[in-house]
């Protein structure tokens, strides 16, 4: 299945929102497509302290073309789009400024087995832990570089970073 955003979200205001696929304490495998289709989805906050949090409880499947702006994330296991993932998970050309806190916790996800791709994030690290796959093209910010997260010293100003995103997150019809 695939799920796409056709217009903005915003959450300001909205409380006690939950993960995609929590239910009670089991986490329920995302195996479909999540499209954000360059739309951007605001303040969302998911606070579970002693649990997972983030968009997804467990991704499986393919996050992409999404922006997330001002959004908290709080948990045992914290990431902004996905708690954890299974084995192949997809992340790629997202714009991610949120702020997660937590044991294992990273902007993009907190455990994570799979790719993540052509990503600019705001935030102390992209993945808490990987375990399997890799990241590739993904810029974090820190003090106003962005800094390509593959280990080497490739520094870029935020307009670059943003740019070089924003071309592949075109919006698409239908």
């Amino acid at each position: 299945c695939e799920i796409r955003l056709n217009a903005d979200l915003d959450f300001l205001g909205v409380e006690n929102v939950m993960p995609i696929g929590l239910q009670s304490e089991e986490l329920i495998e995302f195996k479909g497509t999540f499209n954000g289709n360059g739309h951007t989805i605001r303040n969302l906050q998911i606070i579970n302290p002693n649990g997972v949090s983030g968009m997804f409880a467990n991704l499986g499947g393919i996050i992409k073309n999404l922006r997330l702006e001002n959004c908290d994330f709080e948990g045992n296991i914290c990431g902004a789009l996905t708690a954890q993932s299974m084995v192949n998970a997809v992340v790629l050309n997202c714009d991610l400024d949120a702020r997660t806190t937590g044991e294992t916790h990273g902007t993009v996800a907190g455990k994570f087995f799979g790719y993540i791709f052509n990503c600019v994030v705001t935030g102390e690290q992209i993945v808490g832990e990987l375990h399997t796959g890799w990241v590739e093209q993904c810029y974090y910010k820190n003090e106003g570089e962005y800094i390509l997260a593959d280990g080497e010293e490739e520094r870029i100003d935020a307009e670059t970073a943003k740019s070089n995103l924003n071309a592949n997150l075109s919006r698409s019809s239908a």
